[in-house]
């Protein structure tokens, strides 16, 4: 959840589209060496992660767990879930146009 709200906290200060090339290299990095542990992100990073994003605003799980971070961790304005999952959901949609379809690209 920690990844959520800082994307929107930080959504003004960087470029989604440079933002989801950055992401592509380190997941496709992570992928190579912790790939083991998550075969399906292994095999398709950009997908899983993808999949993970899409699930942001269907599964109360996440929803749950976004309270209880911004609960313990974040002082001061305190964005609401359904705001938050929007930059991450940005950034999946860039990510998705510039994935090349390939671990080893």
């Amino acid at each position: 959840m920690r990844h959520v709200y800082d994307l929107n906290a930080l959504r003004p200060h960087y470029d989604p589209a440079e933002a989801a090339i950055l992401a592509q290299m380190i997941m496709l990095a992570d992928a190579k060496v912790y790939g083991h542990q998550f075969p399906a992100y292994r095999d398709d990073p950009v997908g899983e992660t993808l999949r993970a994003v899409a699930g942001l605003g269907e599964d109360d799980r996440f929803t749950k767990a976004y309270a209880a971070f911004l609960r313990d961790m974040v002082y001061g304005e305190v964005p609401e879930f359904k705001a938050a999952p929007a930059a991450v959901t940005a950034l999946g949609g860039h990510l998705k146009q510039s994935y090349d379809g390939g671990v080893d690209s």
